[in-house]
């Protein structure tokens, strides 16, 4: 620091002076509100005994005295250790001599509190955002940084501490989203209001919906007093008494919900999507786009958007003589399963979503694109009519948004309010979700395992099914069923139409322009490249040893496909190519794997793999085949020549050689990379889409005679 008659202030000090002045904010802590951080002191004070600038310290004080200073300008209450001190200075620090100002040494910037809390919130926020730092351990970082802060000379938190949680953090920072807490029914997942009485109980099941809120293990631990309504330390003793009323005299902060879930509705959600810096242009770009009715690039150039009508009748999205923004989405659904340890629980967390169709391919699937609805809490997943409890909310907001839209005010445009109105486009979730959420069967049921087609499961697998020639489902049928389903008073006769129909109630039915039939998909991911080539490659060739590792004694198709893996050389773009699949070293393959390894690498070596081995599998089964058939041809000899002494039953031949590496599945496999390499590209053409229908029914068709026939085990 330059001295105290300095007429100038270094360029370092200049810039710690301006980011001490620029971090002033607005932060509370415990409830209350501060203005501001304290200014900054005048690092280089003037040589002259003037009146001191409102914004700066004297030029001379003890540390102890300036972070006093510091605390009653921001508002903190208790004594400090210079309040303490007769003397006004800091006990754990020599107290400051009068010297003469022409002789004083370099003094460092007094210490500012206020700016040390701050930083530790900002650290904790990043660290959750960033490194996604779990809510329990940002707890335990704010109370050790809070037990070192005391211990500090001049304990500078003086009476107040720092939040206890990240959630607390949050709010002190005026960091805020969007979503509602709900408290919900344990059992049933009915909905309750964000605030409820304490000794509210579900009207379906009759479970209390509060329960007694415990103390955690920190505050157990630093707890000083303990007594009633501060928690209850026994766990059996808080579920006792959750059952019980809650006295008159208890605070509604003493309880806690059982279960909770994070909702926000979609019109609200888009009053925060549309003022971002460029969306409403963005939700317009594809109307200047060039469209072709050959080639096929977005969800725009599809029949659903360009024939979906709006409330009046008119095209929803084609309708020029509307000044309104229309915007499509899609709905996806989706559980992640997280496991910690191999012995402890697995806990799946749902989440609900809207996508909004009207933006570009690069936009549409960025996170900070999609819009987050609701997050049904876990362990477990939901059951389809627990589901529909968050459902029912989502479509009402739809219908809303389909039939009235709402007007959402834009700062800072020309136009400054628009009239957005939205249509739900599709649902798009795997098959067990799109089951659940659209009230379909699933493939074990006996009479609907499929939700297009009426095939029965005893049909499931046959080439009449693989060639779409059983009748397909209807919107009016399945909705009228759905109803049916809804109109039924006992769970027992729900189950038996369930049985029969495999149709149960769905809130999505409600909507009378969504064609849930039609409009209800499941998306390539989980299709095509975590289903069909997933199927093919691990289950098949994997797992049934069709393709194996090495031996201490051999190499086989594994260690040459890998082989060949390692002089393949791709462009970044390509994504990752697996190098050791097949084995517990490489992991599992995601789904951008498989696409890349199906279309690319694999159309290449497996027919390779295909010639070199096939040959040697093929003459080695047969070799085993012609022993087994010499013994079976002795003992058949000798049977009968014995058979009027023994007359026991005569030895059975041997079955035919089952071959591991079937003749023909190394074309067929090309036929799957050709027709997903066709369907899942940026582009199709119409005329290409026959071709790749006709692929992958033939490679269906192949797979079914190689695989899924009845066979005798594999030699």
């Amino acid at each position: 620091h330059p001295s105290a008659n300095a007429q100038t202030p270094s360029l370092a000090t200049e810039r710690s002076a301006s980011q001490l002045q620029a971090a002033r904010g607005r932060t509370s802590f415990r409830g209350r509100s501060f203005s501001g951080l304290p200014n900054p002191p005048d690092v280089n004070p003037p040589s002259s005994h003037t009146s001191p600038d409102p914004i700066s310290s004297p030029p001379l004080q003890s540390e102890g005295s300036a972070r006093s200073q510091s605390l009653n300008e921001a508002g903190f209450t208790g004594e400090t250790e210079s309040s303490v001190n007769p003397e006004g200075g800091d006990p754990m620090l020599h107290p400051v001599q009068e010297v003469d100002e022409s002789e004083a040494s370099p003094v460092p910037m007094p210490f500012d509190p206020l700016m040390v809390i701050q930083c530790v919130l900002i650290l904790c926020a990043w660290l959750h955002t960033e490194h996604h730092v779990s809510f329990r351990a940002i707890s335990l970082l704010l109370w050790a940084v809070d037990f070192v802060l005391r211990f500090l000379p001049g304990n500078i938190l003086g009476d107040n501490t720092l939040p206890k949680t990240l959630k607390t953090t949050l709010a002190c920072l005026s960091i805020h989203d969007q979503f509602k807490i709900h408290p919900i029914c344990p059992s049933c997942h009915s909905i309750f209001p964000e605030v409820s009485p304490v000794d509210s109980k579900c009207p379906t099941c009759d479970t209390a919906i509060y329960r007694v809120r415990s103390q955690s293990m920190l505050d157990r631990l630093t707890a000083t007093v303990t007594g009633a309504g501060s928690g209850n330390d026994d766990d059996s003793d808080m579920e006792a008494s959750t059952d019980a009323p809650a006295p008159e005299s208890s605070k509604h902060s003493d309880f806690k919900p059982v279960a909770v879930a994070p909702i926000l509705l979609l019109s609200d959600a888009l009053q925060g999507f549309f003022e971002r810096p460029g969306m409403v242009e963005a939700v317009q770009e594809w109307k200047t786009k060039s469209h072709s009715d050959e080639k096929l690039e977005s969800i725009q150039d599809g029949e659903i958007w360009k024939t979906q009508e709006a409330a009046d009748g008119s095209r929803f999205f084609y309708d020029e003589g509307i000044d309104e923004l229309r915007i499509g989405v899609s709905f996806g659904i989706d559980w992640f399963g997280r496991k910690s340890s191999h012995y402890g629980p697995s806990h799946s967390s749902g989440v609900l979503s809207f996508c909004v169709q009207n933006l570009s391919p690069e936009l549409r699937y960025r996170p900070e694109n999609l819009i987050v609805v609701g997050m049904p809490p876990g362990p477990t997943e939901p059951t389809s009519p627990q589901l529909q409890n968050y459902s029912k909310i989502i479509v009402n907001n739809l219908i809303k948004l389909f039939e009235d839209g709402i007007l959402i005010d834009i700062p800072g445009r020309p136009k400054r309010r628009y009239h957005v109105r939205v249509a739900l486009i599709s649902i798009i979730a795997d098959h067990p979700a799109m089951c659940k959420i659209a009230g379909f069967a699933d493939h074990g049921h006996k009479n609907a395992p499929c939700h297009k087609c009426k095939v029965c499961k005893a049909e499931m697998f046959t080439a009449a099914s693989l060639q779409n020639k059983f009748p397909g489902r209807t919107k009016e049928e399945h909705n009228q069923l759905a109803k049916q389903y809804r109109d039924l008073e006992t769970e027992a006769e729900k189950d038996a139409f369930f049985m029969e129909h495999g149709v149960r109630w769905s809130e999505f039915v409600r909507l009378e322009y969504f064609d849930i039939i039609r409009c209800t998909v499941i998306d390539p991911m989980h299709n095509l490249l975590l289903g069909v080539a997933k199927t093919q490659w691990y289950s098949i060739w994997i797992k049934e040893k069709v393709l194996r590792p090495d031996t201490n004694a051999r190499e086989r198709e594994l260690h040459f496909i890998h082989n060949i893996l390692e002089m393949f050389e791709c462009p970044s773009w390509t994504g990752h190519l697996p190098l050791r699949v097949g084995k517990p070293a490489g992991g599992s393959l995601t789904a951008d794997e498989y696409k890349f390894s199906v279309t690319a690498p694999w159309a290449i070596i497996i027919p390779v793999v295909w010639d070199i081995f096939r040959p040697k599998e093929h003459e080695h089964a047969n070799e085993q085949y012609q022993q087994k058939k010499a013994e079976y041809d002795s003992e058949l000899r000798t049977w009968q020549r014995k058979r009027i002494a023994t007359r026991g039953d005569p030895p059975q031949p041997p079955s035919e050689p089952v071959y591991r590496m079937k003749i023909g599945e190394e074309e067929n496999f090309l036929r799957f990379a050709t027709a997903l390499k066709i369907i899942i590209g940026s582009a199709i053409y119409r005329e290409m889409i026959p071709r790749a229908s006709s692929l992958l029914e033939d490679y269906l068709l192949g797979f079914l005679e190689a695989r899924l026939l009845p066979t005798e085990s594999r030699i």
